[in-house]
């Protein structure tokens, strides 16, 4: 029995060995870097009317060609597009979309360092304090490329681009039987900073290598039922021990769910405070009204700042003293004081005054 079971292991061992290099060229292209692949990239630049198609491989850049969008039908520029890929026999390469950089927004963003470990939400929720646009508008990817610990402040490059912009760039390669694999701001291979601004990863996290896992261990788990069949009853033993194996991996899958959804409430909860501290607080707009509506017309404010709980204003005033009180009546204000001392300046025929302020809470009584 100890040897057929041994023969049979090794016509399985042969077949699956067999299967697997099939499998290569059946699973998608972004599997194919599992199976050892030397890594090679399609770069299609698309910008106003020209599609500018390139093959890098390592540092060396090579122009493939290029396609006019503006002189062709839809179908012709399918064929042109297709053509120039099978010329280069690229199709187990990684399709990097690239933008111009007049269709992308970039900025560096000044954020609290707490806001790291939760930083895509916090990008989204304040997406229109630092762009133009609401977090439904835009597809977006940062990185952190500053820390100052002493402040508690990171520093993020955030790349932005429209989801007009994008799906057009996105639809146009499809169309051509390409899929994607990154939306990106790239120049050359000295300058590629990882970015990546395809909706599946803009609106998702970052990749998940685990589904490439989970698919290549699906694929073996197949051959190796079919290996099964040629076995004997003496290899029952074994699937069970297979089976207890699947088992706990089941059980850790679970734990990691149950992990996942604890996170997902905390995660709701901060932002939740976020949200109720930004609307505790008055605006720029609101206190800049409150001062003019406060103060007479015969004083002129020359500089308005706010920094955290503080107001200053400065400017000059007939009667800078009256000041003080007009603005304590405010609900918005409180501790008001002068900062420095009042000094008369006879250019003007008025005084020049420096005043502080606290500012309250929206609900504060």
């Amino acid at each position: 029995m100890s040897t057929q079971l041994a023969s049979l292991m090794a016509q399985g061992s042969r077949f699956l060995k067999w299967w697997l290099g099939e499998l290569v060229d059946c699973v998608p292209t972004q599997l194919r870097g599992l199976f050892g692949r030397d890594s090679q990239k399609l770069w299609i630049l698309i910008a106003d009317k020209t599609v500018i198609f390139e093959h890098l491989k390592g540092k060396t850049v090579q122009w493939l060609g290029n396609l006019d969008l503006s002189q062709t039908s839809p179908a012709a520029q399918g064929d042109t597009a297709r053509e120039i890929i099978n010329a280069a026999n690229l199709r187990s390469a990684e399709v990097v979309v690239r933008l111009p950089r007049d269709n992308l927004l970039r900025r560096t963003v000044d954020l609290p360092s707490p806001a790291l470990e939760n930083l895509r939400e916090v990008l989204t929720f304040e997406m229109d304090r630092h762009t133009p646009f609401e977090s439904n508008e835009v597809y977006f990817d940062y990185r952190v490329v500053g820390h100052d610990n002493e402040h508690k402040r990171i520093k993020v490059d955030l790349l932005v681009v429209t989801k007009d912009i994008a799906n057009h760039a996105i639809s146009l390669v499809s169309d051509w039987g390409l899929q994607p694999d990154r939306l990106a701001l790239t120049s050359n291979p000295d300058e590629d900073e990882g970015f990546n601004l395809l909706p599946s990863i803009s609106e998702g996290g970052r990749k998940r290598p685990s589904l490439r896992i989970s698919a290549l261990v699906g694929a073996a788990v197949c051959g190796l039922l079919a290996v099964a069949l040629y076995l004997p009853l003496a290899q029952k033993q074994d699937q069970l021990a297979a089976q207890e194996a699947t088992l706990n991996r089941v059980r850790a899958e679970a734990a990691e769910a149950d992990r996942l959804t604890k996170r997902v409430a905390e995660i709701t909860e901060r932002r939740n405070f976020v949200m109720n501290e930004k609307r505790s607080q008055f605006t720029a707009i609101e206190l800049l009204n409150e001062v003019t509506d406060v103060l007479p017309d015969n004083t002129w404010v020359l500089q308005f700042a706010r920094r955290g709980e503080r107001m200053t204003i400065s400017g000059y005033s007939i009667k800078p003293s009256s000041l003080i009180a007009l603005l304590e009546q405010s609900d918005m204000l409180s501790k008001v004081s002068f900062s420095s001392p009042v000094m008369a300046d006879p250019r003007v025929g008025r005084e020049r005054f420096n005043i502080s302020a606290s500012v309250r809470l929206r609900d504060a009584k």
